[in-house]
């Protein structure tokens, strides 16, 4: 069963938007505890997320030092509702797998032990589809007191337990809410589009939380835990305002795919990049273009050479380098240590430099503007264009995807698709008022999202 949300099939208007998101990553994460304990046998979980990668990720959980605790985030790309508690055990994991890394998911799951029958103590939701296939499957008995609902530490973002074990979710949550007394279905938050099919969000904000429930929409950058239903904020760890981004489920902005070279480290929703140390190591974007103009940016961060541009496919063996002699590559290469060189290759082969020899630092901004309309990439340092644009029209693309190479090994990229893995001086958006930029797009130029594709794309 394929549960794909999200990606180039998001809808540009489906009539309630979802303004944010929270990018979560390694020791980021919030918590609170409650004051004293709610329904220990009636709650529910809703939450929207997009995966950083293919490892765990944990989106609610917490623990104890005597060794109670529950998780309800992926394992081994399977989704996974663990709660132990006083000798009390419920164990569930989805069949379905859940790997893609470019998609909003949406995940739902009520309980209310007190049903005569297993299967209602538990109901799972991905997408507003029910689940009932689970491998392994350990439901609670009738009347379990389970351990979420305790006056015990709750976590958003991470397993959080007290005893210093901690597990940690990669990419992005939206819509993030814990009902406290109410055994809620996916149809309380969210409904399928009438036209397209695709499952989408609608309001909660007028569901019934209870006693300890909570509701973060992440619209308060300086305090991304903030509880929007007007309970106890959680305290945030390690998460900072770049942290709130506009990449939603109502609005799917690219990233890097880790699927392309998954040996590479992603982090920051999938904005930095580390390459590994094989020479054909290289990514490229989430998203393909085949019209419109689109802009991105890089921070240069090292003394590195290292190679961006454009790619032809997503395929394993389209690597981005110097070293391809395939014929889906093309990229500049940007010489480190303030060098007077930009050196630029077409199919692993260095060419004529229409970008002329310009040194650059650390600290510079690049960026790429894809002109899919004219088939041209144009390369901009510090707002200002090197040279002048390049044809790539000979190379005969149906689709084209922003790419990252390797030169040297260890390359790291901080990335700006709209959602910067680094922070800004100014605040720029495009035209339509999507992205968040050190430098405003030019003119008929926007950030590669799936509102502005819906328009343009």
């Amino acid at each position: 069963m394929a549960f794909l949300v999200g990606g180039a099939n998001s809808a540009a208007d489906t009539g309630y938007d979802i303004e944010n998101s929270c990018r979560f990553g390694i020791d980021t994460y919030m918590h609170k505890t409650p004051a004293g304990a709610g329904n220990r046998r009636i709650f529910t979980f809703s939450a929207w997320f997009k995966r950083d990668g293919v490892t765990s990720d944990f989106i609610f959980g917490g623990g104890t030092a005597s060794g109670s605790y529950c998780q309800l985030g992926i394992q081994s790309n399977k989704f996974a509702f663990y709660d132990a508690s006083d000798g009390v055990l419920l164990s569930l994991y989805t069949n379905a797998l859940l790997r893609d890394p470019t998609a909003w998911y949406h995940l739902v799951v009520g309980v209310d032990t007190t049903q005569g029958t297993d299967t209602n103590r538990v109901k799972f939701y991905i997408n507003g589809v029910q689940i009932t296939s689970f491998a392994p499957a350990t439901f609670p008995d009738q009347n379990d007191d389970l351990y979420f609902g305790q006056d015990e530490i709750m976590s958003v973002g991470t397993i959080d337990y007290t005893d210093g074990t901690v597990d940690y979710a990669d990419g992005y949550l939206a819509e993030a809410v814990y009902i406290d007394g109410t055994q809620y279905a996916a149809s309380d938050f969210g409904e399928f589009d009438e036209n397209s099919g695709i499952w989408k969000p609608i309001d909660v904000s007028g569901l019934t939380f209870g006693t300890n429930g909570f509701y973060l929409d992440f619209k308060d950058s300086a305090n991304l835990g903030n509880d929007a239903n007007g309970g106890t904020d959680l305290t945030e760890v390690n998460l900072a305002a770049t942290d709130q981004c506009t990449d939603t489920p109502t609005n799917n902005f690219a990233t890097w795919n880790p699927l392309i070279k998954s040996t590479n480290t992603y982090s920051e929703g999938n904005t930095l990049v580390s390459m590994d140390s094989s020479a054909d190591s290289k990514t490229t974007s989430t998203i393909g273009v085949s019209k419109g103009k689109w802009y991105m940016e890089f921070l240069r961060n090292d003394n590195d050479n290292w190679p961006v541009g454009i790619a032809g496919s997503t395929i394993e063996g389209a690597y981005v380098g110097g070293a391809s002699t395939d014929s889906l590559s093309f990229w500049a290469g940007l010489a480190g240590g303030g060098a007077a060189e930009t050196q630029l290759y077409v199919n692993g082969s260095e060419i004529d430099d229409p970008w002329n020899a310009t040194a650059w630092a650390d600290g510079d901004v690049v960026a790429l503007l894809l002109n899919a309309d004219d088939e041209e990439i144009s390369l901009y340092k510090n707002n200002s264009i090197v040279g002048s644009a390049y044809d790539y029209s000979g190379l005969n693309w149906s689709q084209v995807f922003f790419a990252l190479g390797n030169y040297i090994s260890g390359n790291t990229y901080k990335t700006n698709f709209g959602n910067p893995s680094f922070t800004i001086s100014s605040g720029n958006a495009d035209a339509n008022g999507y992205g968040n930029f050190e430098h405003a797009p030019p003119n008929g130029y926007y950030a590669l999202c799936t509102k502005n594709l819906a328009e343009f794309g």
